[in-house]
């Protein structure tokens, strides 16, 4: 009985001694650890002595009562200087130092309460049983379940952490379930945000394809002026003008400023995609998504129309895409000759113009479609009151005037020698520009839109030839000349315009009249009309 209790007491002595070890161990592993917990306390307090010593040496400086024996220059200087070093130590406190700190700090003591690893404690931590290993187990492991629901919501963080996690969220490791339950959710919720923000038809492609489209892409948001509409078509299977569509709108913080999501423009984009007559082989889906791009490219480009507002902006790029929308390949002559059903709605007055404007605005108003549904009321009507105005502008019976106003005021801003052009005014010339812009693209963008044109031009004065009408010589395929047609839409329409938007848009003025000398002296040689019906089999826009 005595020899076992004897025997009892010696190993109880002997576990109390190797507790009392790892106690001391623990302890020292701690206060190894506990100089960098209050490290960032120690620096931002430093800091505020700094400043507060800084900020009396300014104030005694300054302060013009004092008899400090210097000159001003020396005065002014010291306060100077002062005021320097406050701003910066104040920037340095400002920035994100303290945060990456605080974090250490917490990964320190994360470590510490998981006891660390079996490393810093020797054969003692080993000897404590299976239970304390699966608690640093559980703990090590609810560690990693919170850095990765983390990074489901911040996933640029994966950049940032490493294996080890050296950087984690700051937060306790006693966080309850319920509150990694929250974060769960929140990742979620980023995540559908995250879709919103995704297109259904540019995503999930090839890795060829999306090396091509984010080439593409790279040269939409330069504003490339020799971007190649047709092939940039052929890239996106078919579906060019969504996809610059998306891009501009990326590009120029569209999507940021009114909270449009993906879906909602990829949707309004297809629509008015869809609207355009396939068929046309110049009035089409192409062709709008072009002039929405070259209008793009007046805004990257010009230091004026950068100048203008955010709505107004807007409004010239939904002008642009949508200003031919469900056009049917015939102009406002033939339906004012023959009283169509468009004619007689809009009582002969650009009856085509306000057509593209009232089924444009009619897409719009779709839940599924509608793009304006966060602008202010005051927004959305400005928006509203400048595209119609501009889609009108594209009439080419109002050509003259608005080059002739145009160039009046050019000349008044030459006498003043300040800007006298309303934005108004720069936003319809900009669209119409931008509608007649093809002679001052490349020879090889040039050439294929003026024979879509043409084309375009004797399937109507083929319809007017089944109606028993003469059709103009430039619409009659049998009689048209290619070289006249062309040199005189250069000479009076396209060349007048754009010597006046070149003085406006300076930064393009060269590459305009380059482009333009180079495609008016096309001879146009070997041109020849294609045979009626044969457009579809022998060229494609």
């Amino acid at each position: 009985m005595g020899a076992g209790a004897s025997v009892d007491s010696s190993k109880e002595e002997e576990e109390t001694k190797k507790g009392k070890e790892a106690d001391g161990v623990r302890k020292e592993v701690l206060a190894k650890r506990g100089s960098k917990f209050d490290f960032s306390c120690k620096v931002k307090s430093d800091l505020d002595n700094s400043l507060t010593f800084l900020a009396d040496v300014a104030r005694f400086l300054s302060d013009s009562s004092d008899e400090v024996k210097d000159t001003p220059e020396l005065r002014q200087m010291l306060v100077k200087g002062c005021s320097r070093v406050r701003q910066t130590l104040n920037t340095f406190r400002k920035d994100q130092v303290f945060t990456v700190l605080e974090r250490h700090t917490e990964q320190d003591r994360l470590h510490a309460r998981m006891i660390g690893s079996d490393s810093d404690f020797g054969d003692n931590d080993k000897e404590k049983g299976e239970d304390v290993k699966r608690n640093r187990r559980k703990s090590q492991q609810h560690l990693r379940d919170m850095i990765h629901a983390y990074s489901d919501i911040r996933p640029d963080l994966h950049e940032i952490v490493h294996n080890n996690f050296s950087i984690t969220p700051h937060t306790s490791i006693k966080k309850s379930l319920k509150q990694n339950a929250s974060r769960v959710m929140m990742a979620r919720r980023m995540s559908k945000q995250i879709q919103k923000r995704r297109s259904k038809r540019f995503s999930g492609l090839d890795s060829i394809t999306e090396q091509r489209l984010g080439a593409l892409a790279g040269r939409v948001s330069k504003a490339d002026w020799n971007l190649d509409i047709f092939h940039v078509n052929d890239a996106c299977g078919g579906f060019v003008l969504p996809f610059l569509g998306i891009q501009i709108f990326r590009v120029t913080n569209i999507l940021n400023q009114y909270k449009i999501s993906i879906p909602v423009l990829e949707e309004f984009l297809e629509t008015i995609h869809l609207g355009y007559k396939k068929s046309n082989p110049y009035h089409n889906a192409t062709h709008g998504a072009d002039v929405m791009y070259t209008m793009h490219c007046f805004f990257k480009h010009s230091s004026r129309l950068q100048n203008l507002t955010m709505p107004d902006m807007l409004a010239a790029l939904l002008a642009a895409c949508v200003h031919d929308y469900k056009h049917d390949g015939r102009n406002n002559t033939f339906h004012k000759i023959t009283s169509s059903n468009l004619a007689m709605r809009y009582n002969d007055r650009s009856p085509l113009e306000n057509m593209h404007a009232s089924e444009a605005f009619n897409v719009l108003q779709s839940d599924t479609c509608n793009i304006l549904k966060n602008l202010t009321k005051e927004d959305y009507l400005n928006v509203r009151k400048n595209m119609i105005r501009m889609i009108l502008a594209t009439d080419m019976a109002s050509h003259f005037n608005h080059v002739a106003d145009f160039r009046s005021k050019l000349k008044a801003e030459h006498h003043s020698g300040e800007q006298m052009i309303p934005h108004n005014m720069a936003l319809d010339m900009a669209l119409h520009a931008a509608d007649i812009s093809n002679a001052v693209k490349c020879t090889k963008l040039y050439k294929r839109w003026a024979n879509a044109v043409m084309e375009e031009f004797f399937q109507q004065g083929d319809d007017e030839k089944s109606r028993g009408m003469s059709p103009v010589a430039m619409f009659d395929r049998d009689a048209a000349d290619m070289k006249k047609s062309q040199h005189g839409f250069i000479d009076f329409i396209v060349k007048p315009t754009f010597e006046l938007w070149g003085e406006f848009l300076f930064e393009l003025r060269d590459t305009f009249d380059r482009n333009l000398e180079m495609n008016r002296a096309l001879e146009w040689g070997d041109w020849k009309a294609s045979a009626k019906g044969q457009w579809g089999s022998e060229a494609k826009v």
